[in-house]
């Protein structure tokens, strides 16, 4: 309960329950927004498969895990995405400028 409470300390009004997502303008919508190109663009990702990885990423940093359960299954595993990084340790980017990520799920 108290990751709750700090992430809608740190994130405010965020939700816009017409669109069940993030609040055009908000930090949260800002970051999710920007990763959803790199997602479908890089790593070749369908539209619904970038908003989760989208999503997952953008709560992460507030304590909050994203799970999934594949089809037919009870057991539900942690979704996470990571920037990729050069040899010098900075992020990998695109020809567009955008960070590439990868795949780092518990699955």
């Amino acid at each position: 309960m108290s990751k709750l409470e700090n992430f809608k300390e740190l994130n405010g009004d965020f939700y816009d329950p017409a669109t069940k997502g993030f609040k055009d303008g908000t930090p949260l919508s800002i970051d999710y927004n920007q990763m959803i190109n790199p997602f479908t663009t890089n790593n070749h990702m369908s539209i619904e498969e970038a908003r989760e990885r989208a999503y997952a990423y953008v709560v992460k940093d507030d304590g909050i895990d994203l799970l999934k359960a594949a089809s037919g299954s009870n057991e539900f595993k942690k979704i996470d995405v990571k920037p990729s990084k050069n040899p010098d340790g900075t992020e990998k980017k695109d020809a567009m400028g955008f960070t590439i990520y990868e795949s780092v799920d518990c699955l």
